[in-house]
């Protein structure tokens, strides 16, 4: 078994982009991994309530991702790769074959040319066809430049990790081959326990690098995680095969910062409590 050690940390800049892999974080409390789903895309037809589409761009609450552009609804999504400066406040957005956007987020134009591009990629691309919001529709860009914004899945356990060997188990049992833990749009990927051991670890806390976190609750799972994390393709049926296979459909747990601090790849971790 590998060292008790963090092996990935992930953050998504944008919710429902790729993520990126970093070698350090901050973690701060009640936001989690800094810059993590800090954006997002907002439809802003007459699906999504009035009062949603009404707040400031920059001051958009938190809002259920059924108003928001994600991965689960349009999977190709997952071939744009978003990269943040955090001087300039400029956001890119690069697909492939070199096409992207470089803009920036203070300014109402450069949100406008980054809601364009998502926009005209969209019209281009197929949605899922159980999608939740498969239409077209206007759009814009929303979250604060100063990063205090957050669109996570849930109002509360922004953090979510799970062990290494899960996805070893996981790529053993379904036959996979391998298992990219990208699949699962977690933000740390730990070593140094058995595999689904994480499930057991609700109301305890972890203490990694600088940090302590409380498991909240198991990560519950949706067929997003069929969706290859680089094409955008569903190449995998492992969501079906998850309850058959293990007796339930989670895969990482949910976890709340109670003490802010920085991690790093490498970093020892142990459980308390």
């Amino acid at each position: 078994m590998s060292p008790a050690a963090v092996a990935s940390i992930f953050r998504h800049p944008v919710k429902g982009l790729r993520p990126e892999a970093l070698a350090r974080a901050r973690l701060d409390a009640g936001r989690g991994v800094a810059g993590d789903r800090a954006f997002a895309f907002q439809f802003l037809d007459d699906a999504v309530p009035p009062e949603l589409r009404a707040a400031p761009a920059e001051s958009a609450p938190w809002m259920s991702k059924f108003n928001l552009v994600v991965q689960h609804d349009w999977p190709e999504l997952a071939r744009i790769v978003p990269a943040w400066d955090a001087v300039s406040r400029k956001l890119r957005l690069e697909r492939q074959g070199g096409v992207f956007v470089d803009a920036s987020v203070e300014t109402a134009a450069g949100r406008r040319e980054l809601a364009d591009f998502i926009h005209a990629f969209l019209a281009t691309s197929a949605p899922y066809e159980k999608a939740r919001h498969g239409l077209v529709a206007p759009l814009r860009l929303i979250g604060a430049a100063d990063l205090s914004s957050r669109y996570t899945d849930g109002a509360t356990g922004p953090v979510t990790l799970a062990t290494e060997a899960t996805f070893a188990d996981l790529a053993s049992r379904l036959a996979l081959g391998s298992c990219d833990a990208r699949r699962f749009r977690l933000n740390l990927i730990l070593g140094g326990a058995p595999a689904w051991s994480e499930l057991g670890w609700v109301g305890k806390r972890l203490r990694v690098g600088g940090c302590v976190l409380e498991i909240l609750k198991p990560v519950g799972r949706c067929a997003n995680i069929d969706v290859n994390p680089v094409t955008g393709a569903r190449d995998a049926d492992i969501y079906p095969r998850l309850k058959p296979t293990y007796g339930h459909a989670l895969t990482g747990v949910r976890a709340e910062v109670v003490q802010p601090g920085e991690i790093r790849l490498g970093d020892s971790w142990c459980l308390e409590g």
